[in-house]
């Protein structure tokens, strides 16, 4: 039954080809840029220049379903209608420009040109040549983060394409001088990369994260082993100085040291003296009031 059907696509085919070679449309130049996705359709847009054309009426066959259909000439947007078969969908545009030279582009959807293979992607796609083209030219753009898949088993097809890069996306280009009633089938084996790079991106957050905890360690250790040098080279009465700022906050009044050491005034200024030459505290006048800081970071507390 396979069989039978297969057999009955290609005489329609030849029967099309056949009719479009009894009409005297010669195609200068036309270009075909395909768009890849994941999500199993492609986006076209084609560009076709007919040194002459004789019919009112253009064709454009895709071997595929086809939707969203959007034609443009000189004169504006085209009628377009699409007539489904067994083997694709037929373009049919009424042209707006009459003149025996004509240009024209087209932009459609071609559904379920690409299919899920071996954990990617493959496109596949055929172009059947039914009037003289002098200049074929094929752009096929990947989806970004996709590359071809590099397996001996995936085969790029036609082998001899012109390999590009935007930075972004892979494009594949096709030059070709396309002879008259013969097919040619595009296959393009393509897979996601971002995976490798997730796990990449990952790995270094994750480095970053570590070397934060150990660099934030690092300065807590450096801190308390300081404070305990510091405090080690302070006597007692020096010790209690700090205590006492600590207590009242920095900025505290010099007097509000006294009352809360018991120590005298003479003794607390002495005291205050030695430890502003080791710049372990400041001493700031305004007018008759002495304020206190403590400068070593590492000797401050949260005020009670």
């Amino acid at each position: 039954m396979n069989k039978k059907l297969l057999s009955l696509n290609l005489i329609t085919i030849l029967l099309f080809n056949l009719i479009s070679l009894s009409y005297a449309n010669i195609i200068e130049y036309q270009e075909q840029n395909i768009e890849l996705t994941d999500r199993l359709y492609s986006y076209f847009e084609t560009k076709t220049n007919y040194s002459e054309i004789t019919t009112d009426k253009i064709y454009f066959l895709v071997y595929g379903k086809v939707t969203n259909v959007f034609g443009k000439d000189s004169k504006g947007d085209l009628l377009c209608k699409t007539e489904s078969h067994s083997y694709g969908t037929e373009i049919i545009c009424n042209r707006n420009d009459k003149n025996k030279t004509y240009y024209f582009n087209l932009n459609f959807l071609v559904l379920n040109s690409i299919k899920r293979k071996n954990n990617g992607f493959e496109f596949i796609y055929d172009i059947g040549i039914r009037e003289p083209i002098k200049d074929l030219k094929i752009n096929v753009k990947l989806p970004e983060t996709y590359v071809l898949k590099s397996e001996n088993n995936s085969v790029l097809s036609p082998p001899n394409a012109e390999i590009k890069s935007t930075g972004r996306s892979i494009i594949l280009e096709w030059d070709i001088k396309p002879e008259l009633g013969k097919t040619y089938t595009f296959k393009i084996p393509y897979e996601r990369v971002v995976k490798e790079t997730n796990n990449i991106n990952l790995i270094i957050t994750i480095i970053i994260l570590i070397s934060l905890i150990i660099i934030l360690f690092l300065m807590y250790i450096f801190k308390k082993t300081h404070s305990k040098k510091i405090i080690s080279i302070l006597v007692e009465d020096e010790k209690k100085i700090i205590d006492a700022i600590n207590h009242f906050g920095d900025g505290c009044k010099q007097k509000d040291v006294v009352k809360y050491t018991n120590f005298s005034k003479a003794k607390v200024s002495r005291l205050i003296d030695n430890l502003e030459k080791r710049n372990i505290i400041k001493r700031e006048r305004i007018g008759k009031i002495v304020k206190l800081y403590i400068l070593d970071e590492s000797l401050k507390q949260s005020k009670d």
